[in-house]
């Protein structure tokens, strides 16, 4: 059941027309007290529950304030992936990750202890480039009422940048708390500029 501070107000006229008479017939002086002093609290309670200095206990986890930021952990950041294209990945268990893992160091043995239960790994290919001077950051991670944002930031050298001919394919891992909404991917593009 919802209550706001009209209907409040309502059960208190309710209450004060019926008790009115008896209110005032009452001939114990601190019973009289004790009686107002508590209808004197519960309408104190209404109002800071009404203007958000206090949150009712059954709304404790539904009043949650939203966009929220959610905190990540870098697990590696680089510029040699393997991956050619430019993709996002979710990972959720061991398996996707060892496979990930795999094809971008072949030769090491994976050294993460995330627990899947509790974390999910998110991971940004840049994809493969020609010249130095890129590199991808997973840069936020906002939670909003319905879905959850991340933000890939993408950095490329501009015009002016003295660049290698290389081949990269810049990437970045991270590792957060389980994400259980919808995941929506933001990327922004950044432009370095040289002097």
């Amino acid at each position: 059941m919802t209550f706001t501070i009209d209907s409040i107000v309502i059960e208190f006229k309710i209450l004060f027309k019926y008790t009115n008479s008896w209110f005032y017939h009452v001939s114990n002086k601190n019973l009289k007290l004790r009686i107002f002093l508590l209808i004197i609290g519960v309408i104190i309670i209404a109002l800071f529950i009404k203007f958000g200095k206090l949150t009712p206990f059954s709304s404790l986890q539904q009043n949650e304030t939203f966009p929220n930021e959610i905190p990540f952990k870098t697990l590696v950041q680089g510029k040699n992936s393997e991956f050619i294209q430019n993709q996002t990945l979710i990972i959720t268990n061991s398996i996707e990750l060892s496979s990930i893992w795999e094809k971008m160091f072949p030769s090491q043995t994976i050294s993460s202890t995330t627990q899947f239960n509790k974390k999910n790994i998110i991971a940004a290919f840049q994809g493969q480039k020609t010249l130095s001077g890129y590199s991808i950051e997973i840069y936020q991670i906002i939670q909003h009422s319905d879905y959850v944002e991340i933000t890939v930031k993408e950095k490329s050298p501009g015009e002016k940048c003295i660049v290698a001919t290389l081949l990269t394919s810049p990437y970045h891992i991270v590792e957060t708390d389980i994400i259980k909404k919808e995941i929506k991917f933001k990327s922004i593009q950044e432009i370095i500029e040289c002097e």
